[in-house]
């Protein structure tokens, strides 16, 4: 079983080096990265990391604000958090912290660290289907909760999130069929999309669309009544 992780720091170079050593463990299936608090807070809000490496002293949002507020996100990370400040810990394990990691980071520690982390219990996203995709040379686990909009491309489809986007080989009329228990919605021969990814809806007039933070995709008219029942019922 592997995991996605968050890393948290706002030191390029610690950043850096979490990500490297993380990477390698084979119990880690994705370094989520962010440099400050808030961004950080916006990762974990998706409910997709397991574990979070927090540094506790970042501008903003702090590591130890960052802990405070996971009580209030849809699947709650372990925390380890990773510092060269000493004094923190009585703190730390105040806000149930699984472990504190000092700087500068050893190898065996951090791997310590996350087995500690695993060994507390594992979120689990309801239901997640994750897909293989091809990344360079490399294969990432990309999970369903993660995808906003999926397009078709002849017996492929494109998956979008929100940083990037990867080409499967699966038609979107399977994925359809997949993931419509899942909040997936077919508006167009061409488009699959999140129902909760729509900011608004737009089905009257000669050109019906679905609208999305970073795209607007069009609503076929043969799909209009079941669009329509899926998205404003």
């Amino acid at each position: 079983m592997t995991v996605d992780v968050l890393v948290a720091d706002d030191e390029a170079p610690a950043l850096r080096e979490l990500v490297t050593l993380l990477s390698a463990d084979p119990r880690v299936a994705v370094v989520h990265t962010a440099t400050g608090g808030a961004e950080a807070l916006r990762i974990l809000e998706r409910g997709e990391v397991a574990v979070a490496f927090l540094d506790i002293h970042m501008p903003g949002i702090s590591g130890f604000d960052l802990a405070r507020a996971l009580a209030g996100v849809r699947v709650r990370p372990a925390v380890v958090f990773v510092t060269a400040d000493e004094s923190g810990a009585v703190d730390a394990f105040d806000l149930e912290a699984v472990d504190y990691v000092l700087k500068p980071v050893r190898v065996e520690r951090l791997h310590r660290a996350l087995g500690r982390a695993l060994a507390v219990g594992v979120p689990d996203p309801v239901d997640d289907e994750t897909i293989p995709v091809t990344v360079g040379a490399t294969t990432r686990l990309v999970r369903r909760a993660e995808v906003r909009w999926v397009q078709a491309n002849g017996d492929y489809s494109r998956l979008y999130t929100p940083t990037s986007d990867h080409l499967v080989r699966v038609t979107l009329s399977e994925l359809a069929d997949r993931w419509a228990d899942a909040g997936f919605v077919r508006v167009h021969r061409s488009y699959l999309v999140h129902r909760d990814a729509i900011s608004e809806v737009r089905l009257a007039g000669q050109a019906p669309t679905v609208v999305l933070a970073e795209v607007e995709l069009p609503v076929s008219r043969r799909l209009l009544p079941a669009v329509r029942d899926a998205l404003l019922r």
